[in-house]
């Protein structure tokens, strides 16, 4: 094995052979030069950890010239033999680093996120994880996190202009997610700090009118698939957009007329049981042809047996449904003004006070904890207001009954 000075010089003067060559250094052991065949020289550092019964590893440092001079690879060995000494292996290192380097991309990092944290610890995790993936990978992609900026922040935030819920949800996901990634030392400077989170949204007063719902009820036996029925449950019970679309036939009891809403899949994190008047036991009734109700699986479901999904598209169709039949009825000119499904919510808390129902009973309704719910009374006013809520479903079933009757 060729011994000699690990020079630039030397090393310009190495002509390939067939198969690689090395010349070793003489003065610092386990530093060298490879040649290979085609001519291509680089420097190398192969060194052992646990004694001579060990195998040896060999470390590439980089070319020759590209951008390695025999001066600037000898430092790098020099660099690793005391590495080696300290007993750390230098090539475990290097696929750490490199490893890191993956893994600190804004894009992986949002999956290991996900997994090591958002799964453990929020029950929304799908929904915050889909909010990261559809808005913030497409604008910062595949930056490492060290490498984000506020102006980045800034153009997330400027895609969710017209989504002002979205664009808090998501500054506070991003503190939480950078904050998290401080602690684990892979991060040093969180690029949130220092940001002012987007404004609150305006409060909403939107609620369909009596002639509005009507409309949207009727018409909504127009609707293609299962989103009719889905809708319509919702305008029966009041009940959020996910836990309607999200049910499941395990947590309805038809002997018993109730819906048993899981802390889980409440949005609040609070179990929720849902008295089920009359017509929606019919509904329900229809949408699995029979009294005999299913033991599990999703009650409302794509034509594929998923989810249903895509509710911007379907609700645009709902809409102009809304226009033709108000129109046909006789309101020439008629218009809806702009309205979104969690609007459902409002509406019926607005008609159920119109029926002299009280706020508290309405608010058990809605499992809200806002108003008479909230703060200490929350906390300490345990009484469930379960027969009470029986009868105001009882009273607005019988309302959207009569609302609807031709």
């Amino acid at each position: 094995m060729p011994v000699g000075n690990v020079t630039t010089i030397e090393v310009d003067h190495l002509a390939p052979r067939s198969g690689n060559i090395f010349l070793w250094d003489k003065v610092l052991p386990g530093f060298g030069v490879r040649v290979t065949q085609g001519g291509t020289k680089s420097y190398i550092y192969q060194y052992r950890l646990g004694g001579r019964g060990s195998i040896s590893r060999r470390f590439t440092i980089g070319r020759h010239r590209a951008p390695w001079t025999a001066q600037s690879a000898r430092n790098k060995a020099l660099d690793l033999a005391k590495q080696v000494a300290k007993g750390k292996d230098p090539l475990e290192r290097r696929r750490e680093r490199r490893r890191k380097q993956v893994e600190l991309r804004f894009d992986r990092y949002v999956e290991l996120f996900t997994e090591e944290y958002l799964k453990r610890r929020w029950k929304d995790w799908s929904r915050i994880r889909s909010m990261l993936v559809h808005y913030a990978v497409p604008t910062i992609g595949t930056k490492r996190i060290s490498e984000v900026r506020r102006s980045d922040l800034t153009a997330i935030y400027r895609r969710l202009d017209n989504r002002p819920s979205v664009a808090r949800a998501m500054h506070a996901t991003l503190r939480k997610m950078f904050k998290w990634a401080m602690s684990r030392d892979d991060l040093k400077h969180s690029p949130v700090q220092g940001v002012d989170a987007p404004p609150p949204p305006k409060p909403r007063n939107r609620y369909l009118s009596t002639e509005e719902l009507r409309c949207a009820w009727e018409t909504s036996f127009q609707l293609a698939g299962q989103y009719g029925p889905a809708f319509r449950l919702m305008i029966l019970t009041g009940q959020r957009r996910g836990e309607v679309i999200g049910l499941d036939w395990s947590e309805l009891r038809r002997e018993s007329s109730r819906w048993d809403l899981s802390a889980e899949r409440s949005k609040n994190g609070r179990s929720h049981l849902i008295p089920l008047s009359k017509q929606a036991i019919a509904l329900l009734d229809a949408v699995a042809c029979g009294k005999d109700w299913p033991s599990n699986g999703l009650v409302f479901q794509s034509s594929y047996g998923t989810r249903l999904s895509a509710f911007s598209k379907a609700k645009e169709k709902w809409d102009a449904m809304i226009v033709r039949k108000m129109r046909s009825a006789g309101e020439e000119g008629a218009a809806l003004a702009p309205w979104r499904i969690h609007d459902i919510r409002r509406t019926v808390a607005t008609g159920m006070q119109a029926l002299q129902i009280r706020t508290e009973i309405i608010e058990s309704v809605l499992n809200h904890l806002s108003g008479t719910m909230s703060g200490i009374v929350g906390v300490y006013q345990c009484y469930p207001y379960q027969e009470e809520k029986r009868q105001a479903m009882k009273r607005w079933g019988r309302h959207i009954k009569k609302l609807t009757a031709s």
